[in-house]
């Protein structure tokens, strides 16, 4: 399949960015580093400016060749572009069905309208409790983290699965199980949240992976 008018030009500044990434010379212990001669030294001296989505993949990346790290980079915007439109999908449904959340969200977003992004996501547990709770009901796909047995593995359980096999996180039935979360079908938007007023707290955020919320995938690579 050719190329579009708009994937080109996503693949021409995508590109540029990663060309400039792996030419930055950088200096360690006043000693110019150039990401071809030591690349692990080289990244770990970049500035927090570069630590986005497109330097983890550099980071991540067991290729080296820009165009590779392109496709790599595409392939996760594309494979994940679907989530978040999804999510805000049904977080405006649930106020719909469920109008009695939008006057305790709303006063709780107009106390921190003005504050800095990330004072923001933390003093509104509220809304993100809301949003975690639309995710739990709603996961992106039914199974995920699929990965492909290589050689016989045993689980400390005693489970024994054959090279060959598949192995998946249940990520549905993780999410709406009894055993964790009490009446797992029944909509609560403050499920996550310490309390319902002005001082509600959050110790369990939407950002915060775990075995029992796999929305973001495993632990260790969400």
């Amino acid at each position: 399949m050719g190329w579009s008018g708009a994937q080109k030009k996503v693949v021409s500044f995508i590109h540029s960015m990663v060309l400039e990434r792996l030419s930055s010379q950088i200096c360690d212990d006043q000693k110019p580093v150039r990401i071809e001669v030591n690349p692990i030294l080289a990244i770990r001296k970049l500035t927090m400016s570069q630590m986005d989505g497109v330097q983890w993949t550099i980071e991540s990346s067991r290729n080296s060749v820009p165009r590779a790290i392109v496709r790599q980079v595409l392939g996760f915007v594309f494979g994940s572009a679907h989530q978040m439109p999804m999510l805000i999908t049904f977080a405006l449904y649930n106020l719909c069905v469920y109008p009695e959340y939008i006057a305790p969200l709303r006063e709780e977003v107009s106390k921190v309208a003005d504050d800095d992004f990330n004072s923001q996501n933390e003093d509104m547990p509220l809304l993100d409790s809301f949003i975690k709770e639309t995710a739990r009901l709603n996961p992106p796909t039914i199974i995920g983290v699929p990965r492909k047995v290589l050689s016989p593995f045993t689980f400390s359980d005693g489970v024994h699965v054959p090279s060959g096999n598949w192995v998946c996180v249940p990520q549905q039935a993780l999410m709406q199980d009894p055993a964790i979360y009490p009446d797992p079908m029944i909509f609560d938007g403050f499920r996550f949240a310490n309390g319902k007023d002005g001082n509600a707290t959050s110790d369990s955020r939407f950002s915060h992976p775990s075995w029992r919320f796999p929305f973001w995938g495993s632990v260790k690579q969400a």
